[in-house]
Formats: structure tokens, sequence, C-alpha cells
């Protein structure tokens, strides 16, 4: 009996809890776009290569990490708002090369998995240093 009228209290407590808490939570999602550390953090092979992050063109198994990024980074971009595709613009600035034709190699895939026109948007900005 004793179990009951505990039960039936925690309910009574959750129940008014869900029903006092506001409506605007279930609003607007907004895709999470995460620091461009996250994806190389989450790269077993990353973590354990002493963050050869400049000699990545040279390693298949850092370049392999990097086109990962890339890719989820262009992904995040996609679906993305202004601010979450500014977060991935910056995201890709910090793991791509810095050279020119590295940087074109890099991103090549992104048109694999992106329509043509976004891509060409997500590359006129990382591109953008070059152009001025």
């Amino acid at each position: 009996m004793a179990l009951a009228a505990l039960f039936a209290a925690c309910a009574t407590a959750v129940v008014g809890y869900q029903a006092s808490r506001a409506s605007a939570e279930t609003g607007i999602g907004q895709p999470f776009v995460p620091s461009p550390r996250f994806f190389l953090d989450f790269s077993p092979s990353f973590r354990t290569t002493d963050r050869r992050r400049l000699l990545a063109a040279d390693d298949p198994v850092l370049r392999g990490e990097q086109e990962k990024a890339v890719l989820m980074l262009g992904q995040a971009y996609l679906a993305g708002d202004k601010y979450a595709r500014e977060k991935a613009v910056k995201g890709l600035e910090y793991i791509l090369p810095t050279e020119k034709e590295a940087r074109m190699r890099a991103l090549a895939p992104l048109y694999e998995t992106m329509p043509r026109a976004d891509a060409d948007a997500l590359v006129a900005e990382l591109f953008r240093a070059y152009v001025q």
C-alpha cells in the first residue's frame, strides 16, 4: 500500500513538472555544430599521431580523417543557419591546409555530397582570402 502511494506521489510530481514546462522549449530546432576540434578529437588515429595536422597531406591515415572532418563540416554548413554556417567555415579554415592547391584537393569531396550551388558558396567563402 505504501508503494502504491509513493508511486502515485511520484507520478503526480512528474506530470506536474512536465505540464509546467514552457512550450517554447520545443520550438524551432537548430542543428548542433560542434567545434572543429570535435571531429578530429573523436578520431582515434588522429589522437595517436601527436597532432601532426600540418603533415596530413603526406599521411594517408590523417588525410582520411581530415576528409571525414571536411565532409561532416560540409554537411553542418548545408543544414545550418547563418550562425552554424559561420561556425562550419571557421572549422574548415582551422583544419584545411593553407596552400591553395592542397586546400582545393581537400575540398573536392564536398562536390560529391552537396548540391553544386551550396558547395560553390562554401568554397567561395573558404577561398575569399586568396581572391583579395
